[in-house]
């Protein structure tokens, strides 16, 4: 019975390198990374007030917009070339442009913090806009790293990188509440503390086997024969990733300019607590749907019913818990996260029907590449930009309220997406081939 079991197991679990193994070390990982974030939330919401929040929102979302472009997209290269010295090439390119561009960064912030900051309607970020060039090469130095790490199976290594993150992100910010009292200061430390640790565990962990490349590749001419190569990636894809990004974090900085950190922090946690656990889920289901609807496309190009499978077996995942957050969210934030927090509740109200209708599609939309219609991906992008904007600027200067701008928010990503989800069905019905 002992062999049986031990041979059933070997058979059916995924084994050490697969593709699903792969999946799984990297589910892990953000689990972990994103579980404790979400455990965390309850305790740092009573270190901290909503406007502390605020301002690591706005930081963050400045930081995220910047590290899109800090290396140009070059990153996205490392995984191509044939040859290990050739990747290793594009490395170091990733890593000197980076440096430029948050050097760059730097003599700005020296010379306009002040005006950034009052731009802002947030005075008091000046001082730790100083930060944000830091935290930018950090970030351009990680996504260099994984893309490596990736290219070389070196996925546990990933996972143990953004536990890390978490861990010591979450750890800083807990002490710095608890013992400074530090405010949003402490936030935005514990922030550049988790981003300084993920990428100091990777690089430690894979830096023997990268510095053995690039001692081989620190030469100008193969340095400017592989910016040549992959001259489309800041050509093209430095300005989609940065469209998409800023689609995202936008907002932040819109709202902390109408409506002040107040109603910023509040939605950022009310967004934070719903797209946490979704994400891990979705991410994992993009890549088991991404399998299966390649394989299917290989035998018939319709996939309509496993689109439509995809929508109800999600649907049925989340409407539970989503209706009763529905209902007793602003309850269940000022009891979760403290009597301060009734608001971030109603934000969550607001933006939920949205959430949930992205986590229903997101998966799905792999169907644009799979039928090579990536410049229908990128108008909606750009429509979602573009809307969205529009929404927040229409009810912040025409309604001049917080919550109707939100719900109006909210409002445009639904409908974006049910339509992106509709045009995803028809692209994979007969009627579209």
């Amino acid at each position: 019975m002992g062999n049986f079991l031990t041979s059933a197991l070997k058979t059916r679990l995924p084994q050490r390198g697969s593709f699903v193994a792969n999946v799984l070390t990297l589910m892990t990982g953000n689990t972990l990374a994103q579980g404790l974030l979400v455990a965390a939330a309850p305790v740092l919401t009573r270190l901290y007030s909503p406007e502390d929040f605020g301002v690591l929102a706005i930081f963050m979302s400045m930081s995220t917009i910047l590290s899109v472009v800090v290396g140009l997209r070059y990153e996205m290269a490392i995984m191509l070339p044939d040859e290990d010295e050739d990747a290793a090439s594009v490395l170091v390119l990733t890593v000197l442009i980076t440096l430029g561009i948050s050097f760059l960064v730097l003599v700005g912030v020296a010379l306009f913090r002040h005006p950034i900051a009052n731009l802002l309607k947030t005075p008091e970020m000046a001082p730790w806009l100083w930060w944000v060039p830091l935290n930018i090469m950090i970030m351009g130095f990680y996504h260099a790293l994984t893309y490596w790490a990736s290219r070389k199976k070196r996925f546990q290594n990933l996972a143990i990188s953004r536990a890390s993150q978490s861990l010591s992100g979450v750890g800083v910010q807990m002490g710095a509440g608890f013992f400074m009292h530090a405010g949003g200061m402490g936030l935005i430390a514990g922030q550049l503390t988790g981003n300084l640790a993920s990428a100091g565990v990777l690089g430690g962990q894979i830096w023997r086997e990268v510095w053995e490349k690039i001692s081989n590749a620190l030469t100008m001419a193969k340095l400017k024969k592989q910016a040549l190569r992959y001259r489309k990636f800041p050509q093209y894809s430095a300005l989609n990733g940065l469209l998409d990004t800023g689609s995202q974090m936008l907002p932040l900085l819109l709202f902390s300019y109408f409506f002040g950190t107040l109603v910023l922090g509040h939605y950022f946690l009310a967004r934070r607590i719903l797209s946490t656990p979704l994400s891990i889920l979705g991410q994992a289901l993009s890549q088991v749907f991404f399998q299966k609807a390649s394989e299917q496309h290989n035998k018939s190009k319709n996939l309509k019913s496993l689109v439509l499978k995809s929508y109800k077996s999600l649907f049925l995942i989340v409407i539970f818990p989503a209706l009763v957050l529905f209902i007793g969210a602003p309850v269940i934030f000022e009891t979760v996260f403290g009597g301060d927090w009734r608001l971030a509740g109603n934000y969550c109200q607001l933006i939920l029907p949205w959430i949930i209708i992205l986590f229903i599609v997101s998966p799905s939309t792999v169907i644009f590449s799979i039928y090579n219609k990536q410049d229908l991906a990128l108008l909606y992008g750009i429509i979602s930009f573009i809307s969205r904007l529009t929404a927040i600027l229409f009810g912040a200067l025409v309604l001049q309220s917080a919550i109707y701008t939100i719900g109006l928010y909210g409002l445009i990503g639904l409908l974006i997406n049910l339509v992106m989800g509709l045009n995803i069905v028809y692209i994979t019905s007969n009627r579209a081939h």
